[in-house]
């Protein structure tokens, strides 16, 4: 029996030799290059898109497995046009766990990738062949991660739109299901129009779920620096909490303090919301709270919005029960009013709609009368922001008399008026027969308006002169 023993064992010691051997001699005689053309053999034939090898190519398999890769080009399916390309990539992966299609790595870097996405006009993606691939998904562990130098370019052919995300930097701690991992991000985007160009910052913690394809983006940071739209000069930072399941993507308790400028003028803006949820129904924001400022020399705004939901549903925007509060100081003048009601935008945001609206505003300072003006008035608005189109109808008391308006017209070129006042005391706004108030009360200063309507006044007084029903109508 121990001569068995002993035999056995020196058959097995034989074999680990020999073993030893042949793969000492496969990692010094191995050459990635013989098996070139099977590798671009293998991805044409599951992927119908031809794999280009520029540059050199090195692959180590003792003790770990080593790749690195110079050059490489993925193509179209189907055609030779480029897709994808690397620079540079390196992976230092365990051997034994790939047998189980499962990918252990200790470090996975690229450098100058390029990847260009595009819809065509029948809405399909260029990559949904990929995202359609063969076999489950793959299990990995992948103890740091780093892309730099890197870019993807969208194309919508159909809309005619481009946008391009530049100068990637990626850094991860380790990636693998079910666990959380630092991250740090930065890239420049823009678009082909130039509707904004911007730069981003951004950190947090990952989470994710390959399999459900879930993601979480926690405790996270960003600082957004460039132009948006017609402003410039944009320094913004956000705060907040993100995650995306399959067709929902929500943010959580997010903050926005930022500065920026809109036609030369300076502005600084916070903003937050309790939860901002977007799907393929539409978007929804909770709890809504924004405060704008502006100041240049003696000239101060101040605006503040609030509103419990604000939703975006099929290119409508509604906000209701909607407060926006206004404060300005201008040519020595304060006037402060705040706006409650339901707020909805239709036609791309182009034309916007105040229902039930009730204002309540208050005005003081030079020119005006000594006490100020004050009044609430309650009614409906619409503004079109192509045309600059504006309807209005309104009813209320202002300086104690009660008033209606009806308001039609294009600023600034012509607008039609019908008001009617109650009572109007001319004597209260500080024009009475004698006194040098530094008020003038011209109706000639209005030859020049653009404006066509009809004023009536129930009652007109001034000093010991009392006029019943007058009506005025200007003409430009």
């Amino acid at each position: 029996m121990k001569k068995v023993a002993k035999y056995a064992l020196a058959a097995a010691g034989a074999f680990l030799l020999c073993a030893g051997l042949v793969l000492g001699y496969l990692v010094l005689t191995f050459d990635v290059r013989d098996y070139e053309p099977r590798i671009v053999a293998l991805v044409k034939e599951k992927t119908g898109r031809t794999l280009t090898i520029r540059g050199e190519t090195a692959l180590s398999l003792w003790p770990d497995l080593g790749l690195t890769l110079g050059p490489v080009a993925l193509s179209e399916r189907g055609s030779d046009a480029v897709f994808a390309e690397v620079a540079n990539a390196r992976l230092s992966a365990k051997l034994r766990p790939l047998f189980d299609k499962a990918l252990v790595a200790d470090e996975l870097f690229l450098e100058g990738a390029s990847v260009r996405i595009t819809r065509d006009k029948d809405g399909r993606l260029n990559i949904d062949d990929l995202l359609a691939g063969e076999g489950g998904a793959l299990d990995f562990d992948i103890a740091r991660a780093r892309v730099t130098k890197s870019r993807i370019v969208y194309e919508d052919l159909a809309l005619g739109t481009r946008h391009q995300v530049s100068g990637i930097e990626i850094v991860t701690g380790r990636l693998v299901n079910a666990a959380t991992s630092p991250v740090t991000v930065a890239f420049d985007a823009r678009d082909g129009a130039g509707a904004y160009a911007v730069a981003i910052e951004a950190q947090g913690r990952l989470t994710f779920d390959s399999r459900q394809r879930t993601y979480a983006f926690d405790a996270a940071s960003a600082r957004l620096r460039g132009k948006l739209a017609t402003l410039s000069d944009v320094d913004a930072t956000i705060k907040g909490g993100a995650a995306w399941t399959p067709g929902v993507f929500r943010v959580n308790a997010s903050a926005i303090e930022g500065r920026f400028k809109a036609a030369g003028r300076p502005f600084e803006l916070d903003a937050a919301s309790t939860l901002l949820e977007t799907s393929t129904e539409g978007t929804t924001a909770e709890s809504v709270a924004a405060a704008l400022r502006s100041s240049t020399g003696d000239d101060r705004l101040q605006a503040r919005f609030n509103s419990p939901r604000v939703e975006w549903r099929q290119g409508v925007l509604a906000a209701r029960e909607s407060t926006v509060e206004l404060d300005l100081v201008r040519d020595a003048r304060k006037v402060h009013a705040t706006v409650a009601g339901a707020l909805r935008a239709t036609e791309g945001a182009r034309v916007f709609e105040l229902s039930d609206a009730r204002t309540k505003f208050s005005a003081r300072g030079a020119g005006l009368p000594k006490r100020g003006v004050e009044g609430a008035v309650a009614g409906n608005a619409t503004f079109d922001t192509r045309s600059l189109r504006v309807e209005a109808k309104l009813a209320g008391t202002v300086l104690d008399t009660r008033v209606k308006a009806a308001f039609h017209g294009v600023s600034p070129s012509s607008y039609t008026f019908a008001l009617d006042l109650d009572t109007l005391d001319l004597d209260r706004l500080g024009l009475a027969a004698g006194k040098d108030t530094g008020v003038d009360f011209d109706l000639a200063e209005l030859s020049g308006s653009p404006a066509a309507g009809t004023l009536r006044i129930g009652t007109l007084r001034r000093a010991s002169v009392v006029a019943k029903n007058v009506q005025l109508a200007l003409k430009p």
